[in-house]
């Protein structure tokens, strides 16, 4: 899950240097509804034009880019300079791409993304109400988040591969960075075209690659501290790191169901080796405190946990998604960084020997 909820990413269209000249000429008919005086076009990450409604339709004329999005009244599509119609006469507005290739392909991804998300959705359902309940969560529930989560990365990847050249391909990676490792979101990277490098996602992930690289495997551990806030007193990740234990970090946040799902393979690996050599260190990332300490207590995490950290470790370390692990040595080492909870539960079975 990514530092913004799945659904919304779409909705983002992020501030960039226009790679096309002219405009795009966007039509749109309300037909017998009821219509707005203007509509709104969001564009460049939140700069708004408006278009007049004249007898239920509109013309409107979007500069040409295909490096960025438009928000044509909520209507995502690339204004790559063909000329496209929307149907708001419907319960559902409908985009007619007419001759857009790169619009045809955003209508396909979005149409089978929906259905993927609809199911990951009613999986988190199914799966707090068993935690609400108290049920035992077993490993084939929790090979359908595996599935699905699977399903959403290869439809990703098709995605990117087919549209390096524009915005739909950096929101298809915005919405998988976080399952891939950093050789191959290098790859891809590489693979864009020189347009897209100047994308604000795309200049973000080559900051963040440059982070992780600061902090990765066999480099001692950077230390944040996070300032006293309401009843939350200040708080140091050296309060914990580097004490002569090994401490896995388990970057979290309360609305993070993808956090909740690695929990009771956490909870087996803190009750066979917590101890004098070990601990799990939970650290709450954009987040309400307060909103992660209700989440301690529903979930009974029973490891410390520092809440409210906000933006402050996740950007230290380059943290793109959570859940992340991280594992440190007893001096304060990186061991592992970016591994999953089994992998976490057999690295700490051969270092702790027991």
């Amino acid at each position: 899950m990514k530092k913004y909820v799945a659904l919304v990413i779409l909705a983002l269209a992020f501030l960039v240097v226009s790679c096309g000249s002219g405009t795009t000429v966007v039509v749109g008919d309300f037909g017998k509804k009821r219509a707005p005086d203007s509509v709104s076009v969001i564009i460049s990450g939140g700069e708004t034009l408006r278009f007049p409604v004249v007898n239920g339709q509109f013309t409107a004329e979007i500069p040409t880019t295909k490096t960025t999005s438009a928000l044509v009244e909520g209507v995502y599509l690339i204004p790559d300079g063909n000329k496209m119609s929307i149907d708001f006469t419907a319960s559902e507005p409908i985009l007619d791409p007419k001759k857009s290739e790169i619009n045809k392909r955003v209508i396909e991804f979005l149409e089978t993304e929906n259905g993927i998300l609809k199911e990951r959705n009613q999986f988190m359902v199914e799966y707090q109400d068993k935690i609400n309940k108290r049920e035992l969560v077993s490993p084939e529930f929790l090979g359908v988040y595996s599935d699905i989560q699977g399903r959403l990365v290869d439809l990703c990847n098709k995605t990117i591969r087919e549209n390096l050249d524009n915005d739909l391909g950096a929101q298809a990676l915005k919405m998988i960075y976080h399952d891939l490792k950093d050789t191959e979101i290098s790859g891809i990277l590489d693979s864009l075209s020189p347009e897209m490098k100047g994308h604000e996602f795309i200049s973000m992930l080559y900051m963040e690659l440059e982070k992780r690289a600061q902090t990765s495997e066999g480099h001692m551990f950077a230390d944040v501290i996070i300032p006293a806030h309401g009843d939350f007193p200040e708080a140091k990740l050296s309060d914990y790191i580097g004490k002569g234990k090994y401490i896995l970090a388990d970057f979290w946040a309360s609305w993070c169901g993808s956090c909740h799902v690695i929990l009771p393979r956490l909870k087996r690996i803190y009750e066979k080796h917590k101890g004098d050599k070990f601990d799990i260190l939970g650290i709450d990332v954009w987040d309400n405190p307060k909103d992660g300490q209700k989440s301690m207590k529903e979930h009974g995490i029973p490891w410390p946990c520092i809440l409210g950290t906000d933006v402050l470790v996740a950007d230290e370390y380059g943290i793109n998604g959570i859940p992340t692990l991280i594992l440190f040595g007893p001096d304060g080492t990186i061991l592992h960084r970016d591994i999953s909870a089994k992998e976490a539960e057999a690295i700490l079975e051969e270092e702790l020997g027991k």
